[in-house]
């Protein structure tokens, strides 16, 4: 929502609610390439976890010229793919495939008309941190195709992720951690572009090296517009005052707050290992749990459901050490624990001295890095699912320990 809007999520809810309005009173990017003459298309794989429909109403009319959601969602109905999990082939290839060659005879199409094209791929990259790479040679053909045609001399192209992987043995380590909060950004621009603009391109490479936001990219994206000769004015980010152009010189001592980077989200914290059983620790872990358990008493009707989570081990604990993450009276903790029942959870906690004494604050959302899809099917409040183990859950998995101990006995006796 941030490159298509220049809004941060949060928002964007403040305006009103995602689940009951639609989306199509937003001024997505694309809205502003289709007025001054742009073909749009929009196509994403899976649909039960698309950008604008997960935990979202969706748009009521389509967004683009090319809209290809009906499609998505009738081929998942007919090749009966679950709901529930990641859909890898509907069909006779593969849904990364698939997108693929939408963007190839898209982009194909109208190679003789100024166009806009987002193309999201879900399938192939969201559950697994190697499966990516599976794609490598579909990827460079794709590119390989589009230079052959001319496009490539035509056409600015973005080449991006939102994240890396949120959960899985990868996000239990310092690696992961990096990983989920420094998706991959590549830009491509025309050859004639680097002679034409030659200052756009010099400041667009430079800012590869220093800290850059979904934000700047929607900057960018206006800017296009304008170094196309068209008639347009950028408007600023309403959610970041200070993000600009990719193509301007972006400062070398920015921060995450000069960028509107959340400090749960911000990579440029310095952080060292710290003991588990330090008393901020506990009070941290104890914190996050009186927390969870309260948002859940808040939803009655979801709390019923859900079996009250426990402290059972502290995975790592750690603290920052470079300002203004750690001063005199502040002291972020980064804190990564598991519970009874079992779910692994991790949260950036703000511990504040002040006047009236200790205060602390959890910075952002507090992170479920195990899986949730078979444990918090029983809630259906988004943002409660992921802190939910269901107690049919839990009562399942007790019988089924029993009934393994009981046949397991039956050779003893």
């Amino acid at each position: 929502m941030a490159i298509l809007t220049g809004l941060s999520l949060q928002s964007i809810k403040r305006v009103g609610n995602l689940k009951t309005n639609f989306l199509d009173t937003y001024n997505m990017i694309w809205k502003d390439f289709q007025r001054l003459g742009y073909v749009t298309a929009y196509a994403e794989d899976q649909a039960n976890m698309n950008t604008f429909t997960f935990g979202k109403r969706g748009f009521k009319q389509p967004p683009t010229d090319f809209y290809f959601r009906d499609y998505t969602v009738i081929t998942e109905q007919l090749t009966n793919s679950s709901k529930s999990s990641t859909v890898y082939c509907p069909g006779p290839e593969s849904y990364g495939d698939r997108m693929l060659n939408i963007a190839r005879d898209f982009t194909s199409t109208f190679s003789t008309q100024p166009f806009f094209g987002f193309f999201w791929m879900n399938s192939f990259s969201h559950d697994d941190v190697n499966a990516p790479m599976k794609m490598d040679n579909q990827i460079k053909t794709f590119f390989q195709d589009l230079q052959d045609k001319g496009i490539m001399n035509r056409t600015a192209i973005i080449f991006l992720s939102d994240h890396g992987m949120r959960y899985g043995q990868i996000r239990h380590t310092k690696t992961g951690w990096l990983e989920e909060r420094l998706p991959f950004l590549y830009f491509w621009m025309p050859k004639w572009f680097k002679e034409d603009h030659k200052q756009e391109y010099k400041n667009l490479h430079e800012n590869s090296k220093k800290l850059t936001t979904p934000y700047d990219v929607y900057m960018t994206l206006q800017h296009i517009l304008v170094l196309s000769g068209l008639n347009y004015t950028i408007k600023q980010s309403m959610s970041c005052h200070n993000c600009t152009s990719l193509f301007k010189q972006v400062s070398g001592i920015r921060s995450c707050a000069d960028a509107s980077i959340d400090t749960e989200f911000c990579s440029c914290i310095s952080y060292e290992d710290m003991d588990s059983n330090h008393p901020l620790v506990t009070k941290a872990a104890n914190f996050v749990i009186k927390k969870i358990r309260t948002d859940m008493l808040i939803e009655s009707s979801s709390a019923s459901k859900c079996a009250v989570l426990e402290i059972d081990s502290i995975r790592f604990s750690r603290i920052a050490t470079n300002y203004p993450y750690r001063q005199t009276n502040t002291t972020h903790i980064l804190i990564q624990f598991e519970t009874k029942p079992k779910t692994v959870l991790e949260a950036t906690v703000k511990f504040e001295e002040g006047k009236h004494g200790l205060r602390i604050h959890i910075e952002g959302n507090v992170q479920r890095l195990d899986m949730y899809r078979y444990t918090g099917w029983c809630v259906d409040i988004e943002n409660l699912r992921k802190y939910c183990y269901c107690k049919t859950k839990l009562q399942l998995l007790t019988e089924d320990i029993i009934n393994w101990v009981k046949d397991d006995a039956k050779h003893f006796i």
